[in-house]
């Protein structure tokens, strides 16, 4: 798909900002700073986790060329995106506070976490439905957000098993 075209061209950079995230000492924000050369443009990533009380008025955009708004989680009976609602706000005008001040920037919509539930990201990835419900359902949700791509932060993948699906579920994606 076009949509993800965009963002699947750094996934592998993605998932290693989040294998090296830190905290913040502001405010518990959690985010994660990464220069990559990548084609010759400096890729500058960080984290905005939608559970801090750091306002995301309060971002300097300016000093990142990607933001990514931590986190959206899985609907453990349709393996769908969920946003909870006390997040709804947050994510639904992410992309436009962020641009305010950059309007340059690239705004990903993470899915997952350190704290989301491992089983059931494995239960999603071993099965065909369940990817594709996944799938539609998180291009659809990014899109509805206003957020450019989509990050995926499984932090306990670790069986083969898992890690076949996976590969299974980035091909399809």
């Amino acid at each position: 798909m076009e949509f993800f075209a965009a963002a699947s061209s750094f996934l592998d950079l993605l998932y290693f900002l989040n294998s090296i995230r830190v905290k913040s000492l502001v405010s518990q924000v959690l985010c994660s700073f990464h220069t990559q050369l990548l084609e010759h443009t400096r890729i500058k990533a960080g984290y905005w986790y939608s559970g801090s009380e750091f306002p995301t008025t309060d971002i300097i955009s300016s000093l990142f060329t990607h933001l990514i708004c931590a986190y959206a989680g899985l609907n453990s009976s349709t393996y769908q995106i969920s946003i909870s609602a006390s997040d709804d706000y947050y994510f639904s005008t992410f992309t436009d506070t962020i641009k305010q001040k950059n309007p340059s920037v690239v705004t990903l919509l993470s899915i997952g976490g350190g704290l989301a539930n491992s089983s059931l990201y494995s239960s999603m990835i071993s099965q065909s439905s369940s990817r594709q419900s996944f799938i539609q359902s998180s291009i659809i949700t990014a899109r509805f957000y206003g957020f450019h791509g989509l990050d995926f932060c499984w932090v306990s993948l670790s069986t083969e098993s898992d890690m076949a699906n996976m590969a299974i579920l980035l091909d399809e994606w």
